[in-house]
């Protein structure tokens, strides 16, 4: 079975097991009805161990999981930082407009104004703030990846298109 990374445990919150999600993908709708999540703490040669979502909510914009079995804190600080997988199959079909963040790696960036911006290396979660690390030939830069910024994406092209101001793009 094949399995893809749709996020990582971050910090516990509260007493009771409850833990803060990092998502890898915009398409928070994607944990509206799963009722399962895998969790290992390597992303290559996995083997992911199953559980049952007990409870999910949003607070502040952040999602919150409770699984079977991660009853304490104490359970949570085990298994922070592990990724969050689903199998492929349950995967949905996203929007046009939208991508799994694992799947942005080896696309192109290019500005509407600027032209090639160059390659997406990586992608990181701060705080709520998804940014993405582009390989711009004799450098790497990161950018934010966000609404105001991103105008398209064509995925059978590879490409993102982006407006990001000039100022912006010359400084990094």
């Amino acid at each position: 079975m094949d399995y893809f990374i749709i996020g990582r445990v971050g910090r516990s919150f509260g007493l009771n097991g409850e833990f803060r999600v990092h998502l890898f993908t915009d398409f928070f709708e994607l944990f509206e009805n799963i009722e399962f999540v895998y969790l290992s703490p390597q992303t290559e040669n996995i083997k992911p161990m199953r559980y049952l979502i007990l409870a999910r909510r949003w607070l502040s914009g952040k999602l919150l999981l409770k699984l079977q079995n991660i009853e304490t804190k104490e359970k949570v600080k085990d298994i922070v930082n592990q990724f969050i997988y689903l199998p492929e199959e349950e995967l949905k079909v996203l929007p046009e407009n939208k991508r799994y963040l694992v799947k942005l790696k080896g696309m192109k960036v290019v500005d509407i104004k600027s032209g090639v911006i160059g390659v997406i290396d990586d992608y990181y979660n701060f705080s709520g703030n998804t940014c993405i690390e582009i390989n711009r030939g004799t450098r790497k830069s990161i950018f934010p990846y966000n609404k105001e910024f991103i105008v398209g994406l064509d995925k059978q092209k590879r490409i993102l298109k982006t407006d990001y101001p000039l100022e912006l793009i010359e400084q990094l």
